[in-house]
């Protein structure tokens, strides 16, 4: 498609062809200090290296971030080589005196963004005040930028190692950029997503000249979105993303996640600006009441077309019958359509399977979607997983049926064969089927068509 594909990919996970395409993302080689957009832009790379979990903790979030737009606008004032997040991280680190000393010329240098000035007016205030607010900001911009200490950024965050990606080929539809972080690292780590997030975000909400003004449509596919923490820019502009082009979707444990990031209101007001909402998986009791309150209550129509009506066919042991039975029917109008319980057994996990058999979605407007599940990545893995299952029942007739539905239809019947395994009169009328070709033809074929069924099998797998 002659697209620019990148994968940021520090701890090198990704493998085959994804790895030949690994490159290097530095944010600040990308800014102009003369453009009018700096400040701004500054102040998104200071908001992107922040995580905010808790909104009690705004004026202390809110400092830290000041303290890190306006090292990065002391850092622009480098050579480009240097104009680097490690950089930053460098100026952090430094001893007291000599940040003191270094937050003395912040205060008085005039930069076109203004920012350094602000820093360094807030060191200063730390080393003055050091039970204050900038003192335990400080504390938390060290904290929140500590990621960029850890050797496997060192290539991905700018230097002649790796290719760099330029950010603005995903406002021109040009380009597609893969963050890679192992799960086990998102807490740890998460930091390194929220910023190039963030970033991405803020590009793709500003007018680029040097791609003669094309706006193309970027989808952010957000996994684990609470590592990110909160990004404000998420709740108060979800609503004008669509009209820069933007696709948000985020992935979430539970519904409780996204208020504890945004609280009920903004976590309202985001979820309510979706196309879409998507369950499966969950099995969390607030979740599956929300899945059950948003498919609705069964409607007297629902339940039963009418009341029986007295006709001369009916006779009135029948009439008091067909009466008493709309009558029960009735007390289910007002009921739920799907129980929270058995919104559960439709998404949930099933011990024996590696993922959820169904999700279940909310369309905008009124339309609820069930779709069952079929996961590319086990297409193979079905086969395996389904003859193990009945290899292990040590049945010959079962295996056959099970081997006669992969070489005739493939993995359909497995999948419906699976569906119906715990139905035992269906697997009987199947046994006596194949009981009856057994008999019907010499062993000899019987026993050659199910080896070659087996090899055929084998090659799926």
């Amino acid at each position: 498609m002659g697209q620019l594909v990148g994968v940021v990919d520090p701890y090198r996970i990704a493998k085959g062809d994804a790895s030949g395409l690994r490159c290097s993302i530095n944010p600040l080689a990308a800014m102009n200090p003369e453009s009018l957009t700096i400040r701004a832009d500054l102040e998104a790379l200071g908001d992107g290296l922040i995580r905010r979990f808790d909104p009690k903790h705004g004026q202390w979030d809110n400092a830290a971030a000041a303290i890190c737009a306006g090292l990065a606008d002391y850092v622009l004032a480098n050579p480009p080589e240097r104009r680097t997040l490690l950089e930053v991280r460098k100026l952090l680190l430094l001893p007291d005196d000599v940040l003191q000393e270094m937050a003395q010329e912040m205060a008085t240098t005039a930069t076109s963004a203004g920012l350094a000035k602000h820093a360094g007016a807030l060191l200063l205030n730390k080393f003055s005040n050091p039970e204050g607010v900038p003192a335990a900001a400080f504390n938390r911009a060290l904290e929140e930028t500590g990621w960029i200490d850890d050797p496997a950024f060192a290539a991905v965050l700018g230097g002649d190692a790796l290719p760099a990606f330029d950010l603005s080929t995903l406002k021109a539809a040009t380009g597609s950029l893969y963050l890679c972080i192992p799960p086990g690292y998102l807490d740890v780590r998460g930091g390194f997503l929220r910023l190039f997030v963030r970033m991405g975000l803020m590009t793709m909400m500003r007018d680029l000249a040097d791609h003669g003004g094309k706006t193309g449509r970027c989808l952010f596919l957000l996994d684990e979105f609470h590592s990110l923490g909160k990004v404000d820019l998420v709740a108060k502009a979800a609503g004008l993303m669509r009209g820069y082009g933007v696709q948000l979707w985020p992935f979430l444990q539970d519904l409780g996640q996204l208020e504890a990031l945004y609280g009920r209101a903004e976590g309202d007001t985001f979820f309510g600006n979706s196309d879409a909402h998507i369950f499966f998986g969950n099995t969390d009791a607030r979740t599956l009441d929300y899945i059950s309150g948003r498919i609705g209550n069964l409607t007297p129509d629902e339940v039963q077309a009418g009341p029986p009506k007295r006709t001369d066919y009916f006779s009135d042991h029948s009439y008091e019958n067909a009466s008493a039975k709309y009558q029960h029917d009735m007390r289910l109008a007002g009921t739920p359509r799907l129980r929270p319980d058995e919104v559960r057994e439709l998404v949930a996990k099933p011990e024996d399977f590696p993922t959820s058999r169904n999700m279940i979605v909310f369309a905008r407007g009124k339309d609820v979607l069930s779709f069952w599940l079929r996961p590319y990545f086990l297409e193979k893995r079905f086969v395996a997983f389904f003859a193990e299952k009945i290899r292990k029942k040590r049945d010959r007739i079962a295996a056959f049926v099970f081997y006669f539905c992969c070489g005739v239809g493939g993995i359909i019947p497995v999948t419906v064969l699976y569906l119906l395994i715990d139905k035992w009169e269906v697997l009987l009328l199947a046994y006596a089927v194949v009981f009856g070709l057994q008999m019907a033809i010499p062993s000899s074929v019987y026993d050659a068509a199910a080896r070659r069924l087996e090899r055929l099998v084998a090659r799926l797998i």
